[in-house]
């Protein structure tokens, strides 16, 4: 039990509490000498929970994953690597035994991201190293009904209704009870990926606008419940004057955002497969964003997930994305991934615009808590197509 909070499917010895040796990670001293500190993303992978068959809640304080990690999302990564740390001398440096501090009480946590890619259009797009991310966080649990948690993403927005910071209050009497959270959250809607140029939250094929921008987060609080292995079900309402920032989705500000989602987790464990299915409503008045999905894996081995999206806004502005995403594991630290995508966005002022996209790529993590990701992109929408390599480095705690 972690903060409340059930770890189903997976053995209890490997949820350790209380004083260790701490080590001081040389990725996180590699992730501050890199990183300058723009704020992008902080998420989990999807294709953890289809593998192992366990809800991000057993990893990540916040339900639907993200953020700062539980004790057991430390650990599970503290042996993956195609390099061992002791041969190469770092034995040291990956010793601890917990990510917590002073019998629990404090946990902390870091995501720093950097990447290699063009930006721009083309043919001025111009190819770049850019700082990600840089977001150390903190978790306080004074008893373990209760958890306070937050995260601060050092430097500048990029897009509206972005934000530097998340900060939450949990509470849970039991782990088969409801647990209810509040603060400055983001809603849990649809699957919450790591990849902020997903079409699932965003107008792909009018301007790549954000709908729901990276690190978007509102004041609000859900209720989510786990109680049964094979359902999770959030509800919520948030203010929207983040969203409302945005002019072109024509949110109502003085109203609030409702919030409500259902997921199903069967499981055939004799064959090893996990399995997702659910969906998500999000909105106020006339503006409406509904969220399906759906996802298979065969445990520790491969995954294939799908998402769709349809949203309508008050000035009769409909876009409707699909995403289709599968994963095979070849070693714990080597996965290959495929992603393909399709979006359309249309306006009677306007007429239909049609954008689709292609990525294929790898996670590599070299050493425990250091990944890097290689991929290959194809964009094309109605004016341009552009091709490009990118790589990403990840460091996390």
């Amino acid at each position: 039990m972690i903060s409340g909070r059930t770890t189903t499917n997976i053995p209890y010895e490997h949820v350790r509490r209380g004083r260790g040796t701490r080590p001081l990670l040389a990725v996180a001293l590699l992730a501050v000498a890199l990183l300058a500190l723009p704020a992008e993303i902080l998420t989990a992978l999807p294709r953890f929970s289809l593998l192992t068959g366990t809800r991000c809640s057993a990893c990540h304080y916040n339900p639907q994953g993200s953020g700062i990690r539980t004790e057991l999302g430390w650990s599970t990564m503290n042996q993956v690597g195609a390099i061992s740390p002791e041969d190469i001398g770092l034995g040291s440096l990956y010793s601890g035994e917990t990510n917590t501090f002073f019998d629990g009480l404090m946990t902390f946590g870091l995501d720093a991201r950097l990447q290699m890619a063009k930006l721009g259009r083309p043919p001025n797009a111009d190819r770049k190293v850019i700082p990600m991310q840089f977001a150390p966080g903190i978790a306080i649990t004074p008893f373990e009904e209760l958890a306070i948690y937050g995260t601060y993403n050092a430097g500048p927005t990029r897009y509206i209704g972005q934000t530097s910071y998340d900060f939450a209050v949990q509470y849970q009497p039991g782990v088969t009870l409801p647990s209810i959270r509040v603060g400055y959250i983001q809603p849990s809607t649809g699957i919450r990926h790591d990849d902020h140029t997903m079409f699932i939250r965003r107008d792909a094929a009018y301007y790549s606008t954000p709908i729901i921008p990276p690190n978007y987060n509102d004041w609000g609080g859900e209720i989510t419940y786990e109680g049964q292995r094979w359902l999770t079900v959030n509800a919520g309402a948030f203010s929207a004057r983040g969203l409302a920032g945005k002019t072109e989705l024509s949110i109502d500000s003085a109203q609030p955002l409702y919030l409500a989602r259902v997921v199903l987790w069967p499981q055939l464990l004799d064959e090893g497969l996990n399995g997702m299915l659910g969906g998500s409503y999000f909105g106020n008045g006339d503006f409406r964003m509904m969220n399906a999905f759906a996802g298979i894996g065969l445990a520790d081995k491969a995954t294939i997930y799908g998402e769709g999206m349809y949203l309508r806004t008050s000035d009769d502005r409909i876009i409707r994305n699909l995403m289709m995403q599968g994963s095979y594991q070849l070693a714990q630290w080597l996965a290959l991934e495929w992603r393909y995508e399709w979006g359309l966005s249309e306006q009677a002022a306007t007429g239909p615009f049609y954008a689709s996209s292609f990525v294929v790529g790898t996670q590599f993590f070299l050493l425990p808590y250091l990944e890097i990701r290689p991929e290959y992109r194809y964009f094309e929408n109605d004016e341009y197509g552009m091709g490009q390599y990118t790589v990403q480095v990840h460091a996390f705690y």
